[in-house]
């Protein structure tokens, strides 16, 4: 997948990573912290959690992109889609 793909198809996750810097974690593990398979961080800590579980990796991503994309709302407002 290229890094033009990606960006066009996810572009909330990808302006989080490149822009905002934003970390993303994809997988479980079971350190009694987190159980959920995607996160979305900043330095401040976890500001969006996924499921535990998803049918495939492509619904993770479009839960992850769409719980960043509600995040950047958050931060940045209605307009910094614009941006």
């Amino acid at each position: 997948m290229s890094k033009k793909f990606f960006e066009s198809k996810y572009p909330n996750i990808s302006r989080w990573v490149n822009q905002e810097n934003g970390i993303i974690e994809i997988g479980w593990r079971d350190n009694g912290y987190s159980s959920a398979f995607v996160r979305a961080f900043e330095t401040g800590g976890i500001f969006w959690e996924g499921e535990d579980e998803y049918e495939s990796m492509e619904d993770a991503l479009l839960a992850l992109e769409g719980g960043v994309r509600e995040l950047m709302r958050e931060i940045h407002g209605e307009s910094w889609e614009s941006a």
